[in-house]
């Protein structure tokens, strides 16, 4: 190996290493499985504890993807319920429900919505969710509870693309009920600014925990939110259009003085 070579090297692999990172960092959340990576058709995948479930009947017209109520039976009285709007454009949006009853155990949901991207380049992420919480109880359950917290994943909603992630993780705030009831939990909201980019997928992922205590309790989790990228351009004045504007101004300060002084 030649020094040239050498060199050349050693500033690569640190690189290339360091922009694989982010994206492995997503991929091992749901058995080692490459979610939301490639295809060019929108894709639904959810894992419930490490058990992939690829939700099918995405339905596609040209640049949209719909995929309607989809109820998915886990067993024991578990179950989530799944739908979704994409956009190429692109935007990736979800509604996510999941239903524990007592005594099953705490449950870890990671949803990954996955959109193809044309046009570009785009600029500017955002990220958003609300979410409420329903706890159900019946008569002669001692101290029911329920709670979703954040699970596999350190943010409820988070965004990438094949590229890396887009910086516009949200949400962290444990949610929790100890009477029977639906409460509106705290909602996440948030937007970055990126260096330009034409990726060809967007991911939107949701990650959380359920749990509920007490015999014959029930809780229902709903989300809904998203994942979306845009262009923002920013207007720059043109030098004849400033130079246009200057002297505009310089003739209505002229005008102005001499109205003053009775010229």
């Amino acid at each position: 190996m030649n020094r040239r070579l050498g060199i050349s090297l050693a500033f690569a692999l640190p690189a290339l290493l360091f922009a694989a990172a982010p994206v492995q960092a997503q991929e091992n959340n749901c058995g080692g499985k490459n979610i939301g990576e490639g295809g060019r058709v929108p894709t639904v995948t959810v894992c419930a504890n490490g058990k992939v479930y690829e939700i099918p009947n995405v339905k596609v017209d040209g640049n949209l993807g719909f995929l309607q109520k989809t109820t998915i039976d886990l067993g024991g009285g578990a179950s989530f319920t799944v739908s979704a709007n994409f956009d190429s454009d692109p935007s990736s949006l979800f509604s996510f429900g999941s239903t524990i009853p007592g005594g099953f155990g705490v449950v870890n949901f990671d949803a990954y919505f996955t959109t193809p991207v044309v046009g570009g380049p785009y600029n500017f992420a955002h990220s958003y969710y609300t979410a409420d919480l329903t706890l159900i109880g019946v008569v002669g359950v001692s101290a029911p509870s329920a709670f979703y917290a954040v699970g596999t994943f350190p943010t409820y909603v988070s965004g990438y693309t094949e590229l890396g992630p887009l910086g516009v993780d949200v949400g962290s705030a444990t949610c929790s009920l100890s009477v029977p009831s639906t409460i509106s939990c705290p909602p996440g909201d948030k937007t970055n600014t990126v260096s330009p980019i034409t990726p060809t997928t967007l991911t939107a992922r949701l990650s959380y925990s359920q749990g509920t205590n007490g015999t014959g309790a029930i809780s229902t989790a709903n989300f809904q939110g998203g994942v979306e990228l845009t262009n923002v351009t920013t207007v720059t004045p043109e030098p004849t259009a400033i130079a246009m504007m200057s002297v505009g101004l310089l003739l209505l300060g002229g005008v102005v003085r001499k109205r003053r002084f009775g010229a």
